[in-house]
C-alpha cells in the first residue's frame, strides 16, 4: 500500500476544514466594514470631532500667566470649547491638550468640562495670554480650523510671546 495515497484524503480534509474555519471567521468579523458598536464606521475626515492642540514652538516671556484657547463658531457666537494651560516658565513648551466643553454658568478654565465634540464646521481658535486676575489678554492671536472628525492643530507659541 502506498503511504501517499492513504494520506491524501486526510490532507484534503484538513485543508477543507481550515479554509471553512477561515471563511467563517471572516464572515463573523464582518470584513472590517463596521466598528464594535454595530454601527457603520464614519468616513475619515467627516462628522463631529475633538480638537487637540499641539505645540509648534515655545511661548517665551510669559511666565506665571495663563494661555486660554477658545473655539468659537466662524459664523459667530460664544465659545463652545476651551483649553487652559498654565505657563510655568520664561521659555515654556506647550503640552498637547484636548479642548473641553465650555460649561454654562461656570467661569472659564473651571476644569469641569468633558472632552468637546464639536459639530463639523469652521471654527476660530483664539489663543490669549492672561495675567490673572486680568480680564483683558496681554497677547492674542487667532487661527481658523475646519473640524471634520478629530483634528490636531499646531500652535506656534511665538505668536503670543513677549
Amino acid at each position: 500500500m502506498n503511504l501517499r495515497t492513504r494520506g491524501q484524503p486526510l490532507v484534503r480534509g484538513l485543508l477543507v476544514a481550515v479554509a471553512g474555519g477561515l471563511a467563517f471567521a471572516i464572515a463573523a468579523c464582518g470584513g472590517g466594514d463596521d466598528n464594535d458598536d454595530g454601527g457603520p464606521t464614519p468616513a475619515p475626515g467627516s462628522g463631529p470631532g475633538a480638537i487637540t492642540l499641539r505645540a509648534g514652538g515655545d511661548i517665551t516671556g510669559q511666565a506665571n500667566k495663563l494661555l486660554v484657547v477658545s473655539a468659537l463658531p466662524e459664523a459667530g457666537g460664544a465659545a463652545i470649547a476651551e483649553a487652559c494651560i498654565q505657563v510655568t516658565s520664561a521659555k515654556f513648551a506647550i503640552p498637547d491638550a484636548v479642548m473641553t466643553d465650555v460649561q454654562a454658568g461656570q467661569p472659564p478654565c473651571s476644569g469641569k468640562g468633558a472632552k468637546a465634540s464639536l459639530p463639523e464646521g469652521n471654527y476660530v481658535l483664539k489663543f490669549a495670554v492672561y495675567a490673572p486676575p486680568a480680564q483683558s489678554p496681554e497677547a492674542e492671536t487667532t487661527k481658523t480650523v475646519k473640524v471634520a472628525g478629530d483634528v490636531t492643530v499646531e500652535f506656534d507659541g511665538t505668536a503670543v510671546s513677549n
